[in-house]
């Protein structure tokens, strides 16, 4: 195994002040609802939740590196056996109880439109369109339930559930390994020019798909 990767030998397994930091960035997004549904767009800072999302996302990311790094000795980034461990963890983290809170919001849909609607007669900019709460089509269910939601976005935002995040995260998480191997093979800087050359390289090619979302 490559060694281009030193962990320091007093090395934590796990950094509660970021997960401290993670909590304060989930609460800062969930009071960015709360202002956005009572029709207060303008609150400085409360206003700001991509913030808050991105801060999260960052801080998500880095503490998943961490933990791989930790376990590469036991889990070798080329190993196939490592990408289907990480894989499963990731899913049976977020699917299980992802799963309830979808059948709850479709089961509930219909009052979630109804009562949406009250808020917007209210506050009409914070309406959203309807078919968020009430598309029961098969192509929607099958899109949602197998996270492949996050790639059409025709569905990306086709329940009740903000889970626009949660197709996100599980794109992360399809690349992720592949990712590692790059920073493992090539270093961490050129790996890094390299998924940032790829990325703005799809945002050239399909500027419109990415528009839709």
């Amino acid at each position: 195994m490559n060694e281009g990767f030193p962990i320091p030998a007093g090395r934590q397994t796990h950094l509660p002040w970021l997960d401290g930091l993670r909590g304060i960035a989930a609460l800062w997004v969930l009071a960015s609802h709360v202002q956005i549904l009572s029709g207060m767009r303008d609150i400085p800072v409360l206003s700001w939740g991509g913030i808050a999302v991105d801060l999260f996302m960052l801080l998500s990311g880095f503490l998943m590196a961490h933990n791989y790094f930790l376990r590469r000795r036991a889990e070798p980034w080329d190993a196939p056996r490592t990408f289907t461990m990480f894989w499963l963890r990731r899913f049976f983290r977020i699917a299980p109880l992802y799963y309830l809170l979808l059948i709850v919001a479709i089961a509930m849909g219909s009052m979630l439109a109804q009562d949406r609607s009250a808020i917007a007669s209210v506050w009409p900019s914070t309406m959203t369109p309807l078919h968020r709460y009430l598309d029961g089509s098969l192509d929607n269910y099958l899109a949602h339930f197998s996270f492949a939601f996050g790639f059409l976005p025709d569905f990306a935002f086709r329940t009740a559930l903000p889970d626009w995040s949660i197709g996100l995260e599980m794109q992360f998480y399809l690349v992720f390994p592949f990712l590692m191997l790059a920073f493992w093979r090539f270093g961490a800087f050129r790996g890094s020019i390299a998924a940032l050359a790829v990325c703005g390289l799809m945002w050239f090619l399909f500027p419109a798909y990415f528009a839709r979302f």
